[in-house]
């Protein structure tokens, strides 16, 4: 007899269901203390070219007069006209919430708030991303953690954006958000409806009736795999609701069930999460014939996606594992291993170099022998920036269209900036940091662009000359760095 898959592999292949937004976690209440161990680690486990802009409004000069670090708000803005529309959208709504906004002509600081928060809006329609990705089941690795291939978008999509400023402004926005379309078995990542479903929710009506109306026909929209799971959610974030209400919530999801159908990938991402779930909303139903429907449509949904064409990555690995075991809840004894997921990729003997050198260069800098000034230590971090800068390393990642390898060498070079001495070599760390921010690869993909920034800013609030370093990338030819650098210094990104 085989035994179920041990507990560490649950944790590790349930990665690649993602990961919900913080306004969806609210589903997770005291009811996951009653659902079997599985269930409850699935529910947790689901917890995430731009085109012509219009100008950008100025506001006029008066201010708040309330002080904040960095350069002044109204300094951003003027930076922020340079930026892509997706870029411009986030900067906006971060600004819009500042406490040194200039005010409008008329002396109305909320009116310019949320002039530039509709401002934020319509630009966040011409966002490279339509909707946030969850990571498809295969690109990431069930095995190992790879920083390189998050299992979520990093949030820079019309979607998010949208829904970031539809909660400041106006829900009439609400009807015009993107909607999922159908996955694929070779994308890297889905399309994530999820924000969608954290509007409705932090937007749902107090009165049950209205509540449970209003929540249905969100449900009634679903029309794709990746609906599923972040449906479930928001039906968990509505309790309690009426005997009536609780109908008409559980007849939505029934049909949802009943009419999904045809996405593999869509399914194969998500279908942990709402395994998870399920017997969480089953819980909230009073009723034991609306269980008993809801449940049995479940059922069908399953049975009629592990029937129809898979993708190859659907039956490889630990995520196949716990599919058979508590998606189509096959006894342990009936349950084959399936092969291992296929080895990624092909400069992965490049990346290992880069980690390898990071690896060094930090234990000797860490080492209690080492002081400041130490003419070995200066040494040895020249060695380490060579081997990033020169040779090998910079050959292969100028020849690397995914821009990964050249990643790797960025992710590396912060980690060494966090323990690096002053001196020459630090000095020339931060140049080569200069020139990999803006590398072409991030032009044409602004999410994993935003994603690293957002690296950069979290590994800077350890420099300990973080004014200093960022006052040099204010300054930053590109003007995406430098915008970015400017919020850090004013303690608004990440």
């Amino acid at each position: 007899m085989r035994s179920a898959p041990r507990p560490r592999h649950l944790l590790l292949a349930l990665l690649a269901a993602g990961a919900c937004v913080p306004l969806l976690q609210r589903a997770a209440t005291a009811r996951g203390a009653q659902a079997t161990a599985p269930a409850s680690l699935a529910t947790h486990s689901y917890t995430s070219a731009a085109s012509a802009q219009a100008p950008v409004p100025t506001p006029a000069a008066s201010t708040t007069g309330v002080a904040m670090p960095g350069p002044p708000a109204s300094a951003v803005l003027a930076a922020t006209q340079a930026l892509p529309a997706d870029f411009q959208a986030d900067v906006l709504l971060r600004l819009a919430a500042s406490a040194d906004l200039p005010a409008d002509a008329g002396g109305d600081r909320t009116a310019a708030a949320q002039r530039l928060t509709q401002q934020a809006a319509e630009l966040a329609r011409h966002a490279q991303r339509r909707l946030p990705g969850l990571a498809r089941v295969g690109y990431i690795s069930a095995e190992r953690d790879d920083e390189l291939r998050a299992p979520r978008t990093a949030g820079l999509d019309q979607l998010t954006l949208q829904t970031r400023a539809a909660q400041r402004v106006t829900p009439s926005l609400f009807a015009a958000l993107p909607a999922p379309q159908p996955g694929s078995c070779d994308a890297a990542y889905l399309d994530d409806p999820s924000p969608a479903y954290a509007l409705a929710t932090a937007l749902q009506p107090t009165q049950p009736a209205a509540r449970a109306s209003a929540l249905a026909a969100r449900v009634d929209a679903a029309q794709h795999e990746t609906d599923m799971a972040p449906a479930l959610k928001m039906a968990l974030a509505a309790a309690p609701l009426d005997s009536a209400g609780q109908a008409q919530l559980a007849d939505s999801l029934a049909r949802m069930f009943e009419r999904i159908r045809g996405d593999d990938a869509g399914f194969t991402a998500t279908e942990l999460s709402v395994a998870g779930d399920m017997p969480l909303v089953l819980q909230q139903l009073s009723d034991s014939a609306l269980r008993e429907r809801l449940h049995g449509a479940y059922r069908d949904y399953v049975a009629a996606h592990l029937a129809q064409p898979r993708c190859p990555s659907s039956v490889l690995g630990n995520h196949w594992l716990l599919e058979q075991r508590f998606v189509a809840e096959l006894p342990a004894e009936r349950i084959v291993p399936a092969p291992p997921v296929a080895a990624l990729p092909v400069d992965e003997d490049a990346i290992s170099l880069i980690r390898q050198a990071g690896y060094n260069i930090r234990t000797q800098l860490l080492d209690p022998a080492a002081t400041a000034g130490d003419p070995a230590t200066e040494q040895a971090s020249l060695e380490f920036l060579d081997q990033l800068d020169h040779g090998v390393l910079q050959q292969t990642a100028a020849g690397d269209g995914s821009g990964r390898v050249q990643r790797a060498r960025l992710r590396e070079l912060l980690r060494y900036l966090e323990y690096a001495p002053a001196g020459a070599a630090r000095d020339r760390g931060m140049g080569l940091l200069a020139t990999l921010l803006s590398g072409s690869y991030y032009a044409q993909d602004h999410d994993t662009w935003f994603g690293d920034l957002r690296v950069l800013a979290e590994q800077a609030q350890r420099w300990p000359d973080r004014e200093q370093r960022l006052t040099q990338l204010a300054g930053h030819p590109d003007p995406v760095v430098k915008v970015y650098a400017m919020l850090m210094q004013r303690g608004q990104f990440p």
